[in-house]
Formats: C-alpha cells, sequence, structure tokens
C-alpha cells in the first residue's frame, strides 16, 4: 500500500518495505521505509547505497530528520538527496584518505553533452574530525564531503545543485570540484572545515556560488581555487562567479590558462589572502579585505587583474616584516612576465595600524622593468591612515595613478636598479597628492633611462634620493 505526500519541491513515496523499486521521475522515495534508520549510530553505509543502485532509474531519496552513520556514499547522475532542518550524516570513526563521504567517481559521469543534474538540499554533513586521527600534516586532505567530477576525456559536464545545506567538523574539504563539472552552490554554511570551504582543482569545471558562509573557531576555512588537474581539451581554465560571501579563514584564487574568476560582495574577514592569474582574468567588486603581513597578501603574475569599489583593511599581528594590502610579484626567478595589468578603481586602503614601529606599504611592487609592459594602474582611489610607502616600488616597473590621494609619511617611492639587470621605472601621475598638502608625494631615484610624467601632481626635486652619476630622472611635466 502506497500514498503520495508534497515534499519540499516534489512529491515522496511513502510505502511499506515490500515495495522496492520506484520508477516515476515525480516521486521522492523516504529511505526510513526501507530499513534506513535515522536513530542509530551503526555503520549504515551498505543499506544506503544498496537503496541508492536499486533505485537508480527515479534516483530521488528524501532523508528525514535524524542521523544517517555512512563512510563513503557512491553517486550519480540525476540523484537528488533531500533533507530537512536536522538532516545529518555523520562520518564513521576512522576512515581512509580517499573516503568521500559523497563521491562521484565509481559512476563517474562520461558523456559529450551535458548531465543530469545531481541534487543536495537542506542536508548536513558532520566530518567528524574528532574520529579520524591526524590530520594537521594533511594525512587526510583527500577526504572530501561531497566530491564532484566528469570524464575529462569527454566535452560534457557533471551538473550538480547544491542548496540550504551545512557542512561542518572536516578533516578536508567541505566542497571539492575537481574536473569536468559545472557546479551551483547556494545558501550554504560551512564551520571548522580543515581545507577549503569550495575547492576547485581541476580545469574545464564552472562554479556558481551565492550567499556562503564559511568560517569556524578551530578552523577558520575559506575559498581555495588551486587548478593541478587538466579538464577536458586538457585546459587548466575554470569559470567562476562567486557573490555575496562572509570568510573568516583564507582566500586563495589561481586563474590560468584563458579562464576567468569573477567575485563580487565577498567579505574577507580574515588573512592570508592570495591571487594567482598566469594568463587568467580575475574581477573583484564591491569586496572587503583585512590584511596585516604582507607575506600573507601576496599577488602572482596579474595577467588581467581588476579591483573596483574594494577596502583593504591592514592590521597588526604578530607576524614579523613590513605590513600592507599587497605584494605584487610581477617575475619570480623561475618565470618572467611581460604586458601584464593590475587595475585599482574607486579602492581605498585604510592603515589602522597605530604601533608606530611597524612599516606599513600600502601596495609593494616587487622588481621589474618598464620595457616589460607590466602596468600598475590605480584610479579615484585613497590611503588613508599614517602610511610610511603608499605605494613602494622597490626596483622598477610601469605605474599609472590618477586622482589618488595618499596619506602618511611617503605617498609613491620609485626606485631603479641599473646593472647586469636594468630595473627601470616609468611613471605617469595625474591629479596625485598627499592629504595634507605636502610635496612628499612622490620620492625618486635619478637615472637617466627613468621617467616621471607629471599633470596637477605637486613635485620637488628635493625628494630625489640616490646618487646622479647615471643622469637625472626624466621630469614630463604636462598640461
Amino acid at each position: 500500500m502506497c500514498f503520495l505526500i508534497l515534499v519540499g519541491f516534489g512529491l515522496m513515496l511513502n510505502c511499506k518495505a515490500k515495495d522496492k523499486i520506484i520508477t516515476s521521475d515525480d516521486l521522492y522515495i523516504n529511505v526510513t521505509d526501507y530499513g534506513i534508520s535515522n536513530n542509530t549510530s551503526r555503520d549504515q553505509t551498505k543499506a544506503i547505497q544498496k537503496l541508492f543502485i536499486a533505485n537508480r532509474k527515479n534516483g530521488k531519496f528524501f532523508f528525514p530528520k535524524g542521523e544517517y552513520h555512512v563512510s563513503s556514499l557512491n553517486i550519480y547522475e540525476g540523484i537528488e538527496i533531500l533533507g530537512e532542518e536536522d538532516t545529518w550524516f555523520v562520518k564513521i570513526k576512522n576512515c581512509t584518505k580517499f573516503s568521500r563521504m559523497f563521491n562521484t567517481i565509481e559512476y563517474l559521469y562520461s558523456d559529450e553533452s551535458d548531465s543530469k543534474t545531481i541534487k543536495f538540499s537542506k542536508i548536513n554533513i558532520d566530518g567528524n574530525f574528532e574520529n579520524q586521527g591526524d590530520y594537521s600534516k594533511y594525512q587526510l586532505e583527500h577526504q572530501a564531503m561531497i566530491f564532484l567530477m566528469g570524464d575529462r576525456t569527454k566535452k560534457g559536464r557533471l551538473k550538480v545543485e547544491i542548496d540550504s545545506c551545512a557542512f561542518t567538523n572536516g578533516v578536508a574539504d567541505a566542497i571539492s570540484v575537481y574536473c569536468n563539472v559545472d557546479a551551483r552552490i547556494t545558501n550554504c554554511e560551512v564551520t571548522d572545515v580543515f581545507r577549503g570551504g569550495i575547492t576547485v582543482t581541476g580545469g574545464y569545471s564552472k562554479v556558481y556560488a551565492n550567499n556562503i558562509n564559511i568560517g569556524g573557531n578551530i578552523h577558520k576555512s575559506g575559498i581555495d581555487v588551486e587548478v593541478d588537474g587538466r579538464g577536458y581539451n586538457k585546459t587548466y581554465a575554470v569559470e567562476l562567479d562567486y557573490s555575496d560571501m562572509i570568510l573568516e579563514g583564507d582566500f586563495d584564487v589561481s586563474i590560468k590558462d584563458g579562464g576567468i574568476g569573477k567575485f563580487d560582495n565577498i567579505n574577507v574577514n580574515n588573512y592570508p589572502y592570495n591571487f594567482h592569474a598566469p594568463g587568467g582574468t580575475i574581477l573583484v567588486s564591491n569586496s572587503n579585505f583585512v590584511s596585516s603581513a604582507l607575506s600573507s597578501a601576496k599577488l602572482y603574475y596579474p595577467h588581467n587583474i581588476q579591483f573596483d569599489n574594494c577596502t583593504f583593511r591592514i592590521v597588526d599581528s604578530q607576524k614579523e616584516g613590513d605590513l600592507g594590502a599587497f605584494l605584487v610579484y610581477w617575475n619570480t626567478s623561475y618565470r618572467k612576465s611581460k604586458d601584464l595589468i593590475l587595475k585599482f578603481k574607486e579602492c581605498k586602503f585604510i592603515n589602522e595600524v597605530l604601533d608606530p614601529n611597524r612599516i606599513i606599504k600600502g601596495l609593494t611592487i616587487l622588481p621589474d622593468d618598464y620595457s616589460q609592459h607590466n602596468v600598475l594602474h590605480m584610479e579615484n582611489c585613497e590611503f588613508t591612515g599614517n602610511f610610511d610607502y603608499n605605494i613602494f616600488m622597490k626596483q622598477g616597473g610601469s605605474v599609472e595613478l590618477k586622482n589618488i590621494q595618499f596619506d602618511g609619511r611617503k605617498g609613491l617611492y620609485l626606485n631603479s636598479v641599473v646593472n647586469k639587470s636594468n630595473y627601470r621605472y616609468n611613471a605617469s601621475l595625474d591629479n596625485v597628492t598627499m592629504k595634507d598638502q605636502s610635496d612628499r608625494t612622490v620620492i625618486y631615484n635619478e637615472h637617466n633611462s627613468n621617467q616621471i610624467s607629471l599633470k596637477n601632481t605637486p613635485f620637488s626635486k628635493s625628494n630625489s634620493i640616490g646618487k646622479k652619476r647615471f643622469g637625472n630622472t626624466k621630469i614630463v611635466k604636462v598640461q
């Protein structure tokens, strides 16, 4: 005997246990009618997996509130897992390194077109980190709560929707997105997860994420995009669209191979945060970042990175070294770059450090030569607080500043080195001023290969530093 009841976004079939297989595409199976208990601590992995397999054609399962203790469940395209407010999946004790609570590898999606959509809704996942053994050195780093992957040799993506779910007490990632995935993640919360709240590590994947809170008291997790696996057509490229997030942990994003990451209204309340974009585009808007030591705020190879209407607050920390919003690497010992662009528009840099013994640099630009055409472009930006250096160009590079107000001891510091390796600078300044209207807007090193173009910008040659044996820097005043 069976009867239908309305549940969430569909219908649920409530039957006696003798009714084993459901075929209607419109029905949800109440798992507790098939010997699955929501009130026991015993391992129910095999029973739930058996039910998933027996009803693969229907593939829609309702888990009433309660606890379901499992190790790893293999899921397939089109499966829907629906819970309610107090539906919990709890990891059993002492699981192995690759024991993912929901895993797509066993039934790997492989097709030239996109899959039917896997759906998770209103479930809570507890990784039970206290009973998994030592994970402090990433011994269990692959034990993700949800692991998503499609066949990288095919054009089709595995489609997934995760809505109104919570993840806690994890030894690895909450949601791990590998290659060939199209995921939509909304209205989720992650607390005390050791690695990433949402982690993207495979190419040819697309992720939309909105209204996500990630934090915790033990592990302040965050967002990680570290693509090291190729997807379809051997690409590392990903497409990300993240918005309306609160992060208490790290924000690490690497976009390459022509990929793009869009981030809007992201509130990063802790550090570190790092950006890496060799061959990629990163667009960040209406977002807030808290930074401290420059070693915790790095930006590498900005092929095309732009910040619009963002605020960077610099706070004190126990770490030694200079403090600031960004340490910018155009080049490293193993990679030289050219034609890169880093833009800041309508941004604010706020120094909240009170210790007079700390050195505060808003932006620090590491060695480069203007011939490489790597450009720092800033427009309509404001620095507030007692900065020692608002922008510190360590050795050479190109900078374009328009409508910028500095604050503190020194505005733009331009240094250059010309020897076996040339690190010369080219600076274009339009309406760049100090808050106190002083002439310390530009502090510069002399060399006849350097050039400074000025428009509506106070300038004093008394701020020249270094020896003049190589001639004077070319100063061009534009009307």
